[in-house]
């Protein structure tokens, strides 16, 4: 799929992005989405064709900081955003499992996928390719928006996310083999019950397609007693991309 092309100074409405994304099953769309001359490109492919996820692409046209932001207002800003350590964030190899309540406080699960950013070497995401899903679950399409901004803002170059933001955990596993992907995020707590008086969970997958290992997942438990920052995408309509 060829991503690597500069983009054209074109708006695009969240309506128009959506239409007919559940159409014919080899239907195809990309799409130049406002400006971004100084910092970002991004260009949207979407497709229906079973197992292929939905493209979500960054890539940096010039080097800056995560916290530099561009003067016009319809460019791409990414900024580090203040924040504080939340107690109770122990990992392990099946990631992250509470009460959605608790993952819906201010800052919680963006402070553990900063964290994890924190934690990993920066040839491990820089640039590189993400895969995100999860089973269905209450809470997990407001959770995708989270993940990508910062993903984004730590400079992800390409996040694969499944149809519908649904891959099942061995579907996640064999998209980060298959397109050889950096590693990738599960929101799924598995045999556990959904909605929302009841859990969600998060993980990450590395490039091999399995968990995490303990030697990651004690380093993100340590980030997240010392996060301090956010580093992300502020433009919320730029992941607004049919996660229903």
């Amino acid at each position: 799929m060829a991503m690597e092309s500069a983009l054209t100074s074109t708006r695009v409405s969240i309506p128009s992005l959506c239409s007919g994304i559940s159409s014919s099953h080899h239907h195809h769309r990309s799409f130049s989405f406002l400006n971004f001359p100084k910092l970002f490109s991004f260009k949207y492919s979407f497709r229906t064709i079973s197992p292929v996820p939905f493209v979500v692409s960054a890539s940096s046209a010039s080097p800056s900081s995560p916290s530099t932001s561009v003067a016009q207002s319809q460019d791409l800003k990414i900024k580090s955003v203040p924040t504080k350590p939340i107690e109770g964030q122990k990992t392990g190899t099946s990631g992250l499992r509470k009460k959605v309540k608790v993952f819906m406080q201010d800052n919680y699960l963006a402070n553990w996928i900063q964290a994890l950013f924190n934690s990993l070497p920066l040839e491990d995401y820089k640039n590189g390719l993400l895969v995100l899903g999860g089973d269905g679950r209450y809470f997990n399409r407001e959770a995708a928006q989270i993940i990508i901004k910062i993903a984004a803002g730590n400079g992800v170059g390409k996040i694969l996310v499944g149809k519908d933001g649904i891959l099942s955990t061995p579907a996640v596993s064999a998209v980060i083999r298959k397109r050889e992907a950096n590693g990738g995020f599960i929101m799924s707590a598995s045999h556990n019950p959904g909605g929302p008086e009841y859990d969600w969970g998060i993980k990450f997958n590395y490039s091999s397609g399995q968990p995490a290992p303990e030697s990651i997942t004690d380093k993100i438990y340590g980030n997240t007693l010392s996060v301090r920052f956010h580093h992300l995408v502020l433009n919320n309509m730029l992941f607004l991309f049919c996660i229903r």
